[in-house]
């Protein structure tokens, strides 16, 4: 989480974004995973600025994975959401 509240994947390599969240300009922002299996990014103030949509899954968690893809799983790692489902993320290739 970067510090103007945009979550940002980087590729190690040459620091180039794989994948943006879009939400810069809340400087408090926090990334969640709720209760119910939701990943969220909110303001300071509590305005939802994100949303994976991903509720209904108690026990989701996110993982970045070496190649730069961003996933939120279930609890039975069953893939519920992706970077690369957004059009927007590339892959960080070695």
């Amino acid at each position: 989480m970067r510090g103007d509240g945009n979550l940002v994947v980087y590729c190690n390599r040459d620091w180039s974004e794989v994948w943006t969240s879009g939400t810069e300009g809340h400087p408090e922002a926090s990334v969640l995973v709720q209760d119910n299996g939701d990943v969220v990014i909110c303001a300071a103030d509590g305005e939802l600025l994100w949303n994976a949509e991903t509720g209904g899954h108690p026990g989701a968690f996110m993982h970045l994975h070496d190649d730069g893809l961003l996933v939120v799983h279930d609890f039975y790692r069953s893939q519920l959401w992706s970077s690369n489902g957004t059009g927007q993320a590339e892959h960080c290739r070695s």
